[in-house]
């Protein structure tokens, strides 16, 4: 059975890996390709958070999905948020 330090360590890779993706895309020039590409690329993320929040709720009846997603959407503003910092510094 996973534990609240697995789902917390989880939370932080996937958060850092959405935001590399939102990060780059939002940094470079856009034409509508990759306002398409981003979009797809994003909705596959969500099914992607979707099925491993069932599978971690089929693991740990008491995982609760809201505070796995509060969070989630948290650590990837903050690694956005680091990402484009660190860009402008270059």
């Amino acid at each position: 059975m996973n534990t609240r330090k697995n789902y917390i360590e989880f939370v932080d890779i996937l958060g850092k890996f959405t935001a590399m993706v939102d990060t780059d895309y939002f940094l470079k020039g856009k034409n509508d390709s990759d306002v398409q590409s981003h979009q797809a690329v994003g909705g596959y993320i969500g099914f992607l958070v979707s099925d491993i929040c069932k599978s971690f709720k089929r693991d740990n009846p008491r995982f609760d999905e809201s505070i796995f997603m509060r969070e989630y959407n948290k650590n990837r503003l903050s690694w956005v948020e680091y990402f484009t910092e660190q860009a402008n510094k270059t």
